[in-house]
């Protein structure tokens, strides 16, 4: 650098800590790199016998490379994000001190697709529902209030079932619903008093019998959806009677 240019450059500092600035800019720019496509999985653990599923992965869960897996108690279900194109995907279990495999398969996964895996049976006899789920979208509203659910019988040995509003039990929701099938989403309508949504309640009934399985007091997600999973079993004396507990789709 000759000292004529040098003695520039002391004279406008400023100028040059600008152009350094802009070069830096325009080379981390070039390098950004594109947005990460995901599919979501939501994994529900319905199993009879056992506390909880271990699920895997070949490539990672919420973008997290050394995110390789997670637990689902029974009774929830959980939801995680994977990326697009063909993951190993497992489901391990133990009950009474034995180690069990549910499911190892492999997935083919679209970007911004929604997969559900219902896990349900018994830790011997286990069985997998897996749903692609197109997800309504409500517009919010302060006179028309309402929620979405649908319902799936998770119950193994059971009857088909039936499901209706405490109180109005000629008017099915849900009639006939076998082991393993689900609904789709159906919109009910919410009335908000003084700010606050109400609960609904639904009644579980057993279609060969009318008899009441068991109610669910669903407290109402505005303007968002919800699966309602039927667990346990219908026999009496069994360890986990028939239940029912949500699964948020938002």
């Amino acid at each position: 650098m000759t000292p004529k240019f040098f003695f520039r450059m002391k004279q406008f500092p400023g100028i040059v800590l600008c152009l350094l600035i802009l070069a830096t800019a325009c080379k981390k720019s070039s390098t950004t790199a594109a947005p990460v496509q995901t599919a979501s999985l939501t994994i529900v653990n319905a199993l009879i016998n056992s506390a909880s599923a271990i699920v895997g992965s070949s490539q990672g869960f919420d973008q997290n490379a050394y995110y390789h897996s997670f637990t689902v108690p029974f009774g929830t279900g959980l939801q995680q994000t994977l990326p697009v194109g063909v993951s190993m995907l497992t489901i391990t279990g133990e009950s009474n001190a034995t180690a069990y495999s549910y499911y190892s398969s492999s997935l083919a996964l679209s970007d911004s697709a929604k997969y559900s895996f219902f896990l349900a049976g018994t830790a011997t006899v286990p069985t997998i529902l897996r749903t692609t789920d197109t997800i309504p979208k409500y517009a919010v509203s302060t006179t028309d209030s309402i929620t979405g659910v649908r319902f799936i019988n998770c119950s193994p040995g059971s009857n088909p079932i039936s499901v209706n509003v405490q109180g109005s039990p000629a008017q099915k929701l849900v009639n006939n619903l076998a082991y393993m099938a689900i609904t789709p989403f159906q919109t009910l309508p919410v009335n908000i008093a003084n700010g606050f949504s109400p609960s609904i309640i639904f009644e579980v009934r057993d279609v060969a019998s009318d008899t009441v399985l068991t109610t669910y007091t669903l407290n109402s997600t505005l303007f968002k959806n919800q699966t309602l999973v039927v667990a346990g079993q219908e026999t009496a004396g069994a360890a986990v009677p028939v239940t029912v507990f949500p699964v948020n789709n938002f």
